[in-house]
């Protein structure tokens, strides 16, 4: 394993302390200004938000795992605004 160098502690303190703050604080500030239940839907593609940056900004391959559990995530998504509890629309 290499030795941490300067710009990699650099990279360290943004992640944990610039952008994990900012977004924590983004979504406490939503759920101050909207229900939860919809919100949560952006938990889910939080991970589907990154890759996709990673692709377009650092050219990173898509692979059919990657394509297979997308689709999942967004069918469960839909999942629950197609039945009810009880079965009716």
């Amino acid at each position: 394993m290499a030795p941490l160098s300067g710009i990699m502690w650099t990279g360290f303190a943004f992640q944990s302390l610039i952008f994990a703050f900012s977004s924590s604080l983004a979504w406490l500030w939503m759920l101050c200004r909207y229900l939860a239940s919809p919100l949560k839907v952006f938990s889910f593609l939080m991970p589907l938000f990154g890759f996709s940056f990673g692709v377009l900004l650092l050219d990173d391959p898509v692979g059919l795992p990657f394509v297979f559990g997308a689709l999942q995530v967004c069918q469960s998504l839909n999942l629950p605004s197609e039945t009810s509890a009880c079965g009716a629309r």
